[in-house]
């Protein structure tokens, strides 16, 4: 990163750590921090990653933190007392992905007069029933505040949860200080494309996206087998911690660790994968993020209801490394004229 870069990375960093004091408050010792991202799509990863790091500079321990699969309300009632409970990040406040809403949901009414903070979120219901009921329990609550990562989610909050307590704050994967490269570039371009239901299909169906087929990727097909292997036999440790820990409060020490094996997996993929071009195009939100920090040129797409151009209009296209199109064409051609600069060097 040059040195605009690294100041711009500076003020996020301040930003977001005046916001967190400000909405978690004082007396306050430790963050329990539920919805753990336990899976393989390494933005979840990164922005943990940089939620570990703004827990830590605001000297808050972790007395629990766990993923939905792994929940136990005992557990979190003996880590409540001076703790602030909070939800991970990322992109799934809303009905693209049920699951996790369903699961803040459900656990929030069980935490009536503890203090809950949905960390740096996009918001995009589908259905207003929905978009409804999530207003209605998170305001019955009586103390939930969620932060939105961008100025329009911010918007959508005022009309679909109007009477819930929403304010600004930038991703929490800026949290992350700057990174050197996995590996020296070994190719001019990567493609990493995401393949779910936020792919832009407008932009998906480009003649000029179809010929990069050969250099196309993301984060899981992009894993190299080493990742593979690790990630699996994690997560099969995680599992067997998890049956025995039950009743045995000595072994719950372990089930933490394993989850941060998973996501230093999901980290070093990630950036490996970035790392093989010279210059990247790419339609995922945490691609483009994990480039910023890398210093790698790269130029983005959007998702499907845009989400990255959001953030990219708040703050992160203020990065000299980003670049941002409007279709497939646009973003070949725009990566042709990027130049590629040497990082700082290469991760060990």
């Amino acid at each position: 990163m040059n040195e605009d870069d690294l100041r711009l990375l500076d003020e996020i960093q301040d930003e977001t750590l005046a916001i967190l004091r400000g909405v978690i408050g004082d007396g306050y010792k430790n963050a329990v921090l539920l919805d753990f991202p336990h899976h393989r799509n390494a933005g979840d990863s990164l922005i943990y990653a940089g939620e570990k790091r703004y827990l830590a500079r605001l000297g808050l321990g972790r007395p629990y933190t766990v993923d939905r699969g792994w929940f136990d309300i005992k557990r979190l009632r003996r880590a409540l007392p001076e703790s602030v409970v909070l939800f991970h990040g990322g992109g799934n406040l809303g009905d693209l992905w049920p699951r996790f809403q369903e699961f803040r949901e459900a656990v929030i009414p069980l935490l009536v007069g503890t203090k809950v903070v949905i960390l740096s979120q996009s918001l995009w219901f589908t259905d207003p029933a929905r978009a409804a009921r999530a207003n209605r329990i998170f305001a019955a609550h009586g103390d939930v505040t969620v932060l939105l990562r961008d100025h329009d989610s911010l918007q959508r909050a005022a009309e679909l949860l109007p009477d819930v307590r929403a304010l600004f704050c930038p991703d929490m994967a800026f949290g992350i200080p700057p990174l050197s490269r996995r590996q020296p570039a070994r190719q001019p371009l990567v493609f990493l494309s995401r393949d779910d239901v936020e792919k832009n299909l407008a932009i998906a169906v480009s003649p000029a996206l179809a010929s990069l087929a050969g250099v196309r990727t993301d984060w899981r097909s992009g894993m190299v087998s080493f990742h593979r292997a690790q990630w699996a036999a994690t997560r099969l440790a995680g599992r067997i911690y998890w049956k025995l820990a039950k009743g045995r409060s000595a072994l719950e020490g372990l089930l933490l660790p394993t989850l941060e094996s998973l996501s230093a997996i999901n980290f070093a993929s990630a950036s490996r994968i970035v790392s093989r071009g010279e210059v990247l195009i790419t339609d995922r939100l945490h691609a483009h993020i994990l480039a910023i920090l890398l210093g790698i040129p790269h130029v983005v797409l959007d998702n499907d209801y845009g989400k990255i151009s959001s953030v990219f209009r708040d703050y992160s296209g203020r990065f000299s490394t980003a670049h941002f199109a409007s279709t497939g064409e646009e973003a070949v051609q725009m990566a042709a004229t990027l130049e590629f600069q040497p990082s700082r060097g290469v991760m060990s």
